[in-house]
């Protein structure tokens, strides 16, 4: 009984000795490795700025149409675009004319399209004439449906067309002619210069979008 005893003690022992070996060599023949990797680019840049030449100023974006408000009257001529000596400086009158540059510039790193719409805030309906080419010309800047160039064509459809503007610091130049000709209603035209507090405003909204 004593000799069986320690036969199976024996076997015992060899076999916790086979598992330890067992155990030893699984975890020294196990090949554990990891990694990871990363990358990164820059996001293109929006950026678009309007305003008179040389003040362009960054606009609004993300599907918005900014409201800008623009000094169409810094430089006034007389009606026939010559030199003004009978009117102060500073104001309009009946027989006076002048232009406005509107620059847009793109400094996104992708192309841009925009359209641009004019509207006036002229409180007494004066009788202010717009163009685009000085050429052909309309009346209020809000009605759709006045001629621009015998088609019906308003000048905020001709500007809604749209245009594109390359990328990183393509402009473009829009010119606004305007004139209050001596023909218009006097009515109106004494009013506006009896009235302390006239003003005329010239309104321009600007959309740009990506070019796709």
């Amino acid at each position: 009984m004593k000799k069986n005893k320690s036969t199976l003690l024996l076997m015992l022992l060899l076999l916790l000795v086979c598992l330890t070996f067992s155990a030893v060599g699984g975890t020294y023949a196990k090949y554990t490795s990891s990694a990871n990797g990363t990358d990164s680019i820059s996001v293109a840049k929006w950026s678009i700025k309007a305003g008179s030449l040389g003040n362009e100023k960054e606009i609004t974006v993300a599907g918005t149409s900014p409201t800008l408000d623009f000094d169409l009257f810094s430089t006034v001529y007389d009606e026939d675009g010559g030199e003004e000596k009978d009117v102060g400086v500073g104001v309009v009158a009946p027989g006076t004319s002048g232009s406005f540059d509107l620059s847009i510039i793109n400094d996104s790193e992708v192309n841009a399209s925009y359209t641009v719409s004019l509207s006036e805030n002229n409180a007494h309906g004066l009788p202010f004439l717009y163009s685009l080419d000085n050429v052909h010309w309309v009346g209020d800047l809000s009605d759709e449906k006045a001629n621009w160039d015998g088609t019906n064509e308003s000048i905020n459809e001709h500007l809604r067309k749209g245009k594109t503007i390359q990328m990183n610091g393509g402009e473009d130049l829009i010119t606004v002619y305007w004139k209050w000709p001596f023909d218009g209603d006097m009515t109106k035209d004494t009013n506006a210069g009896i009235s302390e507090d006239e003003n005329i405003t010239i309104i321009a909204d600007i959309i740009a979008e990506q070019v796709d």
